[in-house]
């Protein structure tokens, strides 16, 4: 296995790779970076970006980028590139800039659902198709594609979005957990700090502010990409235990309900 590799880059000719963040190495390339497909990689050109690696068909000497992709890593079609394994990190937070029209058509948890599965890094350039090419687990893409088409219209598939900061630093996955947001602004599950400032009005110190602004909502299970099932689920045995208990007698069962939770540990406030 080597650390790193250089190869010539190649911009990639198929639609279906276009900016979706993927560079595709020869099966060999692969192999002796100790990596499989799907896995993530760090681009270094101008600048140093991360992709998620493909199988390509095609000379072993080469790394074939989609457009965005080439663009983050400062490079240009026939330059150098050194590739190797990148370390990635759950995202717990991606804020990102962008037009005018995608702030305001744009909602932070429709950005969310385009950006799960993606790898980023701050500084990068990232599009709204959703990577379908190999779709995250639970990602229904063609309902994440008409969702965002109808909010952008016919722009949809050319729009860029700059990721201004990530948490925590360096490359990171986004997940359907992942606070997204605008910079500034609204973000997934909380109230942007304006907002709070606002509701508090002028000369509210911070914890006025907080206290005033409204409860999060609650997340709708068709936003738990990969968990709206055992979502579903639970809201029936819930309903089932709080409403009708005597149906769950009936059927063998008792009207207690323990649910396991498992992920990441919270951070102490």
């Amino acid at each position: 296995m080597v650390a790193s590799i250089t190869l010539v880059v190649r911009l990639a000719a198929s639609a279906a790779d276009a900016r979706r963040g993927v560079v595709r190495l020869h099966p060999e390339v692969i192999d002796a970076l100790g990596l499989r497909s799907w896995d993530a990689v760090t681009l270094t050109g101008a600048r140093v970006t991360t992709a998620l690696v493909a199988p390509a068909v095609g000379p072993a000497g080469q790394a074939t980028l989609d457009d965005v992709t080439l663009s983050n890593a400062g490079l240009s079609d026939g330059a150098a590139v050194v590739v190797a394994p990148a370390r990635v990190e759950p995202a717990r937070q991606v804020l990102l800039t962008g037009s005018r029209l995608a702030r305001a058509a744009l909602t932070p948890e429709t950005i969310r659902l385009a950006l799960v599965g993606k790898v980023v890094t701050a500084g990068d350039a990232v599009s709204l198709l959703p990577q379908d090419i190999e779709p995250a687990p639970g990602l229904d893409a063609p309902a994440v594609r008409q969702r965002v088409a109808g909010a952008l219209g016919s722009a949809w598939t050319t729009e860029l979005l700059t990721v201004a900061s990530v948490d925590p630093a360096g490359a990171v996955a986004v997940r359907p957990s992942t606070v997204v947001g605008w910079e500034g602004g609204a973000a997934t599950g909380v109230a942007s700090a304006a907002a709070a400032v606002a509701a508090a009005g002028p000369g509210a110190p911070p914890r006025a502010a907080a206290a005033t602004s409204s409860p999060e909502p609650a997340l709708p299970v068709e936003e738990l990409v990969g968990n709206a099932e055992p979502a579903r689920k639970l809201v029936e045995w819930l309903e089932l235990m709080l409403d009708r208990p005597e149906l769950l007698t009936r059927l063998g069962g008792a009207a207690r309900l323990g649910v396991l939770l498992v992920g990441p540990e919270a951070s102490a406030s």
